[in-house]
């Protein structure tokens, strides 16, 4: 992000970036992760994502920075005066909603988002193998066969992992790919005060009276409307 615009980057002032989500989400990608062995022998640790690429001064920078980021099944936003950047992981609900945050004469909408008409159950990929010299090639398809019993067909997707080279990080990009792209219960709601200290990308809970199916679920925020009234 910071890189300069003639080496590839978007040339973003290092002031403009909330640097403690880049260390958190740095943290996450260094987390080890217990996989299988090249070989199915047995089991071994690596870090939960590595990247590996070359950036082009060909490319627009925003796509470099997809490339970097698709190896940490990353996303990034500008909120609340600065970028914060995400890294692909389970995040701990930082508070949580109840009956006396929400505002009583606003509704509280229920809908689901994602791919709902034909939603991913298989998944394959291209990546640049570094057990075989860099060589695109596909590793193992992944498959949830509970989804595939759901839907009651093979639905496939196929992504680009242009800057991973382990094929193992490379299957569990491709797991992390085929839950994302299952439909996604969302809520959308009214909150007073308590919502000065929500930030886009946050993760909280809701008890609310009379929802009990909202209950033990956590939620991340994907948009905020401020209302100053």
């Amino acid at each position: 992000m910071t890189l300069p615009r003639s080496r590839g980057g978007m040339g973003i002032p290092s002031d403009w970036i909330i640097w403690s989500t880049v260390a958190t989400a740095a943290n996450i990608c260094d987390e080890l992760i217990t996989v299988r062995e090249l070989d199915g022998s047995g089991y071994t640790t690596v870090k939960r994502y590595q990247c590996h690429t070359v950036l082009t001064t060909g490319a627009p920078p925003g796509d470099n920075l997809d490339v970097t980021l698709s190896a940490m099944a990353g996303s990034y936003a500008f909120t609340g005066g600065g970028y914060r950047i995400w890294a692909g992981a389970f995040r701990t609900a930082a508070l949580t909603i109840t009956d006396r945050d929400i505002i009583g004469t606003k509704p509280i909408v229920a809908s689901a988002v994602g791919n709902a008409s034909e939603p991913a159950n298989l998944v394959t990929a291209r990546f640049a193998d570094a057990t075989k010299n860099y060589v695109e090639t596909s590793p193992k398809p992944i498959i949830n066969e509970t989804y595939v019993a759901l839907d009651g067909h093979e639905s496939p997707l196929d992504i680009s992992l242009q800057a991973t080279t382990d094929p193992r990080q490379a299957n569990y990009l491709m797991g992390v790919a085929l839950e994302m792209n299952r439909p996604a219960f969302t809520v959308t709601l009214t909150v007073g005060g308590i919502g000065e200290d929500i930030a886009l990308g946050d993760t909280l809970q809701l008890n609310i009276a009379g929802r009990p199916h909202y209950s033990g679920r956590t939620f991340e925020v994907r948009r905020i409307v401020d209302s100053w009234n």
